[in-house]
């Protein structure tokens, strides 16, 4: 616009001999070239944000819709799954075995040492809580001398294709006691129970005795009423 001030203060319509129409005509053309040129230059120029103007008294206020809230379903969460049980390695389960210092059985024609055995080798089952499948594993180990022999030859010939973990304990006992505890020697031990005196044993001699041979007859050990009866019986008639 400044431009066009100077122009419009330059002009001069009567001085230099010039024609005033053919003056007036360039000063003419010449302001159009000069508000073109400012007009592009102002086109170029970003355009200035409008400015937010508050709301004049009683005019509503725009408000800029609110999104529907999006309902996100329930997911219970899912439980970790239960941990997978590996089974301990042959070596462990046998060093723990030998830690309770098992006995050994190395057989011999005393039936009592073979019942002994069995029933120290149970107990070392229970308190190491011994997989069924390890059993015979573990008993046969604890096994020398002739009582090992006598077992690779059951292996040979009654469990003839099968190996020690596929053998339950029932059937180890029953192959184990037809040697070296026959059902003769059980028999006699039934009878020692059902004919048991106290004599000049004391209570105390006489009660162990009693229980340690009435595993012999299980029929009465189910019944509490003829334990007791068989006990009383056999106790001297003074007490």
């Amino acid at each position: 616009m400044r431009e066009i001030s100077e122009m419009a203060d330059r002009r001069d319509w009567g001085g230099g001999g010039d024609d005033p129409e053919e003056s007036t005509q360039r000063m003419i053309e010449r302001i159009w070239e000069s508000l073109t040129d400012i007009r592009a230059r102002m086109d170029q120029q970003a355009p200035v944000p409008p400015v937010a103007l508050p709301p004049e008294d009683g005019e509503a206020v725009p408000v800029a819709p609110i999104p529907p809230r999006v309902e996100v379903p329930f997911v219970a969460p899912v439980p970790p799954p239960p941990p997978v049980l590996i089974a301990e390695e042959p070596v462990m389960q046998v060093e723990k075995f030998l830690r309770l210092q098992p006995p050994t059985y190395s057989g011999g024609p005393n039936p009592d040492t073979a019942e002994h055995w069995v029933h120290d080798i149970e107990r070392v089952f229970a308190t190491m809580r011994c997989p069924a499948a390890d059993r015979v594993v573990l008993a046969a180990y604890q096994l020398r001398g002739f009582a090992l022999e006598w077992w690779r030859l059951k292996m040979q010939t009654t469990f003839a294709g099968r190996t020690e973990e596929a053998i339950t304990w029932p059937e180890f006992l029953d192959v184990f006691n037809d040697t070296f505890f026959p059902i003769q020697v059980q028999q006699v031990k039934r009878e020692q129970f059902r004919t048991l005196q106290q004599g000049n044993s004391s209570v105390l001699e006489y009660q162990m005795r009693f229980m340690a041979l009435s595993r012999y007859a299980p029929y009465v050990v189910l019944d509490n009423n003829m334990m007791v009866e068989y006990f009383i019986r056999g106790l001297r008639v003074e007490l």
